[in-house]
């Protein structure tokens, strides 16, 4: 789905979150997720999002960038051990057309297409170094996101993993700004203090 613009309009972002589907397995890049984030914040995209005055500029007056991010899992490829059967392999003349791909069946596709593929340009593209990889772009990410003056609030929802806890922390602003929700009951209670933290900056 495309990225709802910026917007206050309370039903057409429950009406945008009521309209996502999961899909079947392929993995966590949340990077990208990241990256898309700061897209729809940052006055470089002015223009792109259906409005030709947002973004604001960064130090606006009476204004505060702020950016949520949520996981529920790993950064990873969920990935055949020896390699997707039928990988997807250009058929047509233009590879940035999805026509010119052919596919069979196998979900296993990311942003990043298949691991054996290595779009990440990895010496040996294993899905260990390809989640190394992907940490590392996300928290140099995190850090050019901060370094903008961007708040940055994070989550990670029934994730056991101490090293994606490590990079959600991390990627904080600040250690109150990093929630770690074991359950759904955890998960509602850290966006309400979320909600509270930024009714307070408003």
């Amino acid at each position: 789905r495309a990225i709802l613009p910026l917007t206050q309009a309370r039903g057409t972002i429950l009406n945008e979150i009521s309209a996502l589907r999961a899909t079947h397995r392929g993995g966590t890049m949340a990077n990208l997720g990241l990256q898309m984030g700061w897209a729809n914040l940052s006055p470089r995209w002015r223009g792109l999002w259906g409005s030709a005055t947002l973004p604001l500029d960064y130090g606006t007056p009476y204004m505060d960038k702020v950016l949520v991010l949520m996981t529920d899992g790993n950064n990873e490829w969920h990935d055949w051990a020896e390699g997707a059967p039928g990988a997807c392999r250009t058929t047509g003349s233009s590879p940035a057309s999805r026509s010119g791909y052919e596919y069979d069946g196998d979900a296993d596709e990311t942003a990043y297409c298949r691991l054996r593929q290595n779009r990440l340009g990895l010496a040996n593209p294993t899905n260990a170094n390809a989640r190394a990889e992907i940490d590392a772009r996300m928290s140099r990410l995190c850090a050019s996101i901060k370094q903008a003056g961007i708040i940055v609030y994070t989550v990670t929802f029934n994730v056991s993993a101490s090293s994606t806890q490590t990079l959600y922390r991390n990627c904080a602003s600040r250690p109150e700004h990093y929630f770690n929700s074991p359950d759904a009951a955890a998960l509602r209670s850290a966006f309400r203090e979320i909600a509270g933290q930024l009714a307070n900056l408003r």
